[in-house]
């Protein structure tokens, strides 16, 4: 088990988190390990040149580094108490160093902001504009899957989203948390393009400060861009390998009435749940 700062990818300012490395690892369809890390993200950043990638250290702030060092043995403490406990699993040893007081404290992310009565944090807000979106369903679910990954990329970097946080800086991590998750480009672009529709929203209301980065445009790209298109392979089937299907013996009725709903789809394009 081991512990190290490091510095997220992209950004004049980067942020800061502490990996926790502790040979826990899945093992995929191929047969493939993935390795499973905890990282508690700090609330700090700090600029790409300011940073000492080898020593996961500020090159020059004492303090920030004195706070790093409290944060690593705290967290490395944590793991031993459940370790020792015989409570150690990867999501009890997440909510163990997520909720713990002593470590947000080293980092002051226990302080609270006096909000005014009319202020409505983002989540809230969000889930009330989908449950009032005059949309269609489909829309809906669109946006309740968006809603979903930005709740689990707050889980992931340890600190809420807030209307002013949501800035460019905020956009370039999400992007890489997702591609992190090896989603889609296309469907990156549909989580991005449905915080565009949220933020537009939250600012129309008083008594919400929006960051305007979301609406801010570079030689006539916005700030919140597509990400770059992948390739995609689109894989059919032949008219002779439909009619192989079509005229195949199906042992059971129920195996017939399969096959006969994959064959309309083949010829019609239409989805599993059109047909549902």
């Amino acid at each position: 088990m081991k512990t190290k700062a490091h510095i997220t990818a992209r950004g004049k300012s980067r942020s800061i988190f502490i990996r926790l490395s502790y040979g826990a690892y899945e093992v995929n369809t191929d047969g493939i390990k993935k390795y499973r890390r905890i990282e508690y993200f700090t609330g700090e950043t700090v600029k790409p040149k300011e940073w000492d990638v080898r020593k996961g250290k500020h090159k020059n702030n004492s303090f920030l580094n004195g706070q790093i060092e409290r944060a690593c043995i705290r967290m490395e403490k944590i793991y031993s108490e459940l370790a020792y406990d015989g409570k150690l699993d990867h999501g009890a040893l997440k909510e163990a160093i997520k909720g713990d007081i002593e470590l947000n404290d080293i980092f002051h992310k226990e302080r609270i902001v006096e909000a005014r009565e009319d202020y409505i944090p983002p989540f809230e807000f969000i889930e009330r504009y989908i449950d009032k979106a005059v949309v269609s369903a489909g829309t809906k679910k669109d946006y309740r899957n968006t809603l979903m990954h930005l709740k689990e990329f707050d889980d992931f970097r340890g600190k809420s989203l807030s209307w002013k946080s949501a800035d460019y800086q905020y956009y370039l991590e999400l992007v890489d948390y997702l591609k992190e998750k090896r989603l889609k480009a296309s469907t990156i672009d549909k989580i991005v393009k449905n915080l565009k529709v949220f933020l537009s929203q939250a600012d129309l209301m008083d008594g919400i400060e929006v960051c305007q980065d979301f609406k801010k445009m570079v030689s006539g790209r916005s700030l919140f861009a597509k990400v770059d298109k992948e390739e995609t392979d689109h894989i059919y089937l032949t008219e002779s390998e439909i009619r192989q299907i079509t005229n195949a013996n199906m042992p059971d009725e129920r195996l017939g009435e399969i096959r006969d709903l994959f064959v309309i789809q083949c010829w019609t394009g239409l989805r599993i749940s059109d047909l549902s």
